[in-house]
C-alpha cells in the first residue's frame, strides 16, 4: 500500500503534500524534524491521505495534489475542515495563533495587539 497525505503545519498553517509507503513512520519523521522542507514548520497535522495498491499510481496522485487542480480538489475535499466546521480545527488553529503571537511578544517584535472574536 502506498499513501498520498497532506500535512497542515500548525506553525504557518501551510500545507505539505508527499507520498509515502509507511504512513505512520512519514508523518513522525515530519513531527520531529527528520524532513528538511518541513522542520522549520512544526508541529504538522496529518489532514488527509489517499491510499493507493500502486506506486506508480500513488506517485501519480501526489503529482496531481500538487498542482492547481489538485489544491482545488483539496480545498473542497477538506472543505468543512477549512472552514472551521469540523471538530478540533478551530481550536488549533486559536491556539497556533495565540502561541506565534506570544512568541512575537517574547521576542519584542510586536508590542501589543488586540483580538477581535466574531462568533456566528
Amino acid at each position: 500500500m502506498f499513501y498520498d497525505y497532506v500535512l497542515r503545519s500548525l506553525n504557518d498553517f501551510g500545507l505539505y503534500i508527499g507520498c509515502t509507503k509507511d504512513l505512520k513512520r512519514r508523518v513522525n519523521a515530519h513531527n520531529t524534524g527528520q524532513v528538511e522542507s518541513t522542520k522549520s514548520r512544526l508541529p504538522m497535522k496529518l489532514i488527509y491521505y489517499e491510499a493507493c495498491l500502486d506506486q506508480k499510481d500513488a506517485f501519480h496522485r501526489e503529482k496531481y495534489l500538487k498542482t492547481t487542480y489538485g489544491r482545488r480538489y483539496l480545498k473542497n475535499r477538506l472543505k468543512g475542515y477549512f472552514t472551521g466546521l469540523t471538530m478540533g480545527y478551530g481550536r488549533y488553529h486559536f491556539l497556533a495563533l495565540l502561541n506565534k503571537l506570544a512568541n512575537l511578544m517574547a521576542s519584542k517584535t510586536i508590542k501589543e495587539f488586540n483580538i477581535f472574536l466574531i462568533i456566528e
